[in-house]
């Protein structure tokens, strides 16, 4: 489940442009609001589009992850400049290049441990987007472009989870099914996964697997009804029994092609 908060609006969504800017913060956790000149990057201007400036000058912590770079695409298309803070190597950012117009994604390197590099990385930004670590769909990143764009959505919290909700082991059962090819599920305890784990994170490289991981594969995202979600934002959620087909079907093998998708039991959802 994503946790959205917005601490301010940025400036590009602001009737008029005052002579400071506050940033807008999209993470949980404590916020410093600073207080600065507006930079050129905030200054709308254009029709719409990549070529355009949306207002919008945002850092994405995370921007190269599985859900970053759909984010920093959305961003880019708008017409925003984005500041994508990375510990990469440089050959593994050259598909973020082509997602805004030039110079309008900027790379920066930059350590958790050190403030001073995270202060450069967001001192000439009007939004701040927190996605370190985050694994979500692509609905997320554009929850999180309307939530940027909402005057409404200033200082809310969002709970961004979809109709269902699944347990790991039980969605990778159903995407077997539905490709119709065989299925082998190792049950073991977690206590011993912790323990295997554990072997792996010794690995002096990046290891397989670690206690954390596995404990996120034994969890499943909570629902907050309190709290506004991605209906809120103009998203309807879809479920994945409307959307696997889509990319499952090629996996098929040929006599399974045209089977249909009720031959298939749906995936087992959570309750508790």
């Amino acid at each position: 489940m994503a946790a959205v908060t917005l601490i301010c609006r940025p400036a590009g969504v602001l009737p008029k442009l005052s002579g400071t800017c506050s940033p807008v913060l999209l993470a949980a956790g404590p916020v410093t609001v600073q207080h600065r000149k507006i930079h050129h990057a905030v200054v709308p201007k254009g029709k719409g589009g990549r070529s355009s400036s949306s207002g919008v000058a945002a850092t994405v912590f995370g921007g190269t992850g599985f859900l970053g770079r759909y984010v920093v695409n959305r961003l880019g298309r708008m017409g925003s400049q984005v500041v994508i803070p990375h510990r990469c190597d440089q050959y593994d950012l050259m598909y973020l290049r082509p997602m805004g117009d030039l110079g309008q994604i900027i790379f920066t390197e930059w350590d958790a441990r050190d403030k001073e590099s995270i202060k450069r990385a967001i001192s000439h930004s009007n939004v701040v987007i927190n996605l370190v670590g985050r694994e979500w769909e692509t609905s997320v990143a554009k929850a999180i472009v309307n939530a940027i764009k909402d005057p409404d959505a200033n200082g809310k919290t969002y709970a961004l989870v979809g109709p269902n909700r699944y347990l790991l082991h039980d969605l990778v059962e159903y995407i077997y099914a539905l490709s119709h090819r065989p299925y082998l599920a190792y049950p073991l305890p977690r206590p011993l996964y912790h323990l295997i784990a554990r072997f792996f994170e010794m690995n002096p490289f990046e290891p397989w697997t670690t206690r954390d991981k596995v404990d996120r594969f034994h969890t499943t995202d909570m629902k907050y009804p309190d709290l506004p979600g991605l209906e809120d934002l103009g998203i309807i959620p879809s479920s994945i029994e409307q959307k696997a087909i889509e990319t499952l079907r090629r996996h098929r093998r040929y006599r399974y092609l045209d089977a249909e998708i009720g031959e298939t039991k749906p995936a087992k959802t959570v309750s508790y």
